[in-house]
């Protein structure tokens, strides 16, 4: 049917009438709001130029990277294509935000209206609008601002304060600070958010503990003694258990936390240093990856519901042809999980991991101490 003859419909025709075509419409509404508010579809934003750039990036927008060169004072903002059929990898555009001192995180708004990055030396975190990559607001948090994560709902922003052991929580209707609030111990890291928003689990590096804090109320709930140095936290999707790299070089290994307990149930040896902990969209399987071994751990996480722990699947060497340790470091997927992405920091790149076959399809360069990674719309380090 033509646009012209879906247009000359009357009441009465195949079309129903007004009163049945109003309801279907409000009812689409309804589920449309419900999903938005609770987080399952996303609004589709156009650039500047026109560009959708929806989950996954599409055919035009292109699929939407964001890197935090520590040691060059930079973001890069990449737009890759990837052929789904053969793998093969385009870099679209590859642009430079200048930041603040030592970026050592970087992190995208749910709703794709901003790119937020820690500034480790600059006791300051710093948004940039995310079509534009201008300077929105510097903000200041506390000393060793380290890593950053929204709230799903895209009214918060959480910011780890490593050498002072605080949170900060700041209202991104106003791009102010809230509060800053003691993390309940030192060295607090690579933080996440558990499902609903309601709580955040806190790596206290110093400490060797996990601490738990109330969200809404900013209480300390709990606090888990882990192993040495835990550095990052994942969670996985419905929340039930929380995933902790401990990179001490007498550790190396994952602590698997049950949420509804607060104790440790399982750990599992990894690589040598591993790092961030953002778990697969699928839910059942982890990347982490490991800075000195230069390698990504496959971790299989089902065991963990039925009591026999979690296994190791494969691991995957990143940016081998460097010809030593890639630095692997931090990692994001692509919406739906289709594929990873990982920061290499000792080798200035970052590979393209596809989770099917579990093997590397791309390296691509940065710049210098290539650290914190989000995709846009994907699944980032926090979530």
């Amino acid at each position: 049917m033509s646009s012209a003859q879906a247009g000359a419909q009357t009441e009465g025709s195949s079309g129903g009438s007004f009163e049945q075509r109003w309801g279907a419409y409000l009812g689409i509404a309804i589920i449309v709001g419900a999903l938005l508010g609770a987080g399952m579809v996303r609004w589709v934003l156009p650039t500047s130029t026109g560009e959708v750039l929806g989950p996954g990036g599409g055919e035009q927008g292109g699929i939407r990277v964001f890197v935090a060169n520590e040691f060059n004072n930079t973001l890069s903002a990449l737009r890759l294509k990837i052929d789904p059929v053969t793998n093969q990898v385009t870099v679209l555009d590859h642009a430079i935000i200048a930041t603040g001192v030592r970026p050592h995180n970087v992190n995208t708004d749910p709703f794709g209206r901003y790119i937020y990055a820690s500034n480790f030396q600059a006791t300051a975190i710093q948004v940039f609008n995310a079509t534009s990559y201008e300077l929105v607001k510097t903000i200041t948090t506390g000393a060793g601002a380290a890593h950053v994560v929204p709230s799903k709902d895209g009214r918060y922003l959480y910011v780890s304060n490593q050498e002072e052991g605080t949170i900060s929580t700041i209202d991104l209707a106003t791009l102010a600070v809230q509060s800053t609030v003691d993390a309940g111990g030192k060295g607090s890291h690579g933080i996440v958010l558990n499902p609903d928003g309601s709580r955040l689990y806190i790596p206290n590096a110093y400490w060797n503990t996990v601490t738990v804090m109330d969200t809404a109320s900013k209480l300390i709930l709990a606090n888990i003694s882990v192993g040495a140095f835990p550095v990052a936290a994942g969670v996985t999707p419905d929340g039930r258990f929380v995933l902790v790299s401990a990179a001490a070089e007498t550790e190396n290994r994952l602590y698997a936390i049950d949420a509804r307990t607060n104790v440790v149930v399982d750990d599992l040896s990894v690589g040598m240093r591993p790092i961030q902990m953002a778990v697969h969209p699928n839910g059942y399987r982890l990347y982490v990856p490991n800075m000195d071994s230069g390698d990504v751990w496959v971790v299989d996480l089902r065991g963990l519901y039925d009591g026999t722990g979690m296994q190791v699947i494969t691991s995957i060497t990143t940016d081998a042809a460097a010809g030593e340790p890639s630095g692997a470091h931090g990692v994001s997927y692509l919406d739906g999980g289709r594929y990873a992405f990982v920061t290499n920091t000792y080798t200035d790149t970052i590979s393209v991991i596809d989770t099917v076959s579990n093997q590397e399809i791309s390296v691509i360069d940065v710049r210098a101490g290539p650290n914190g990674i989000a995709t846009m719309f994907g699944q980032n380090q926090g979530w």
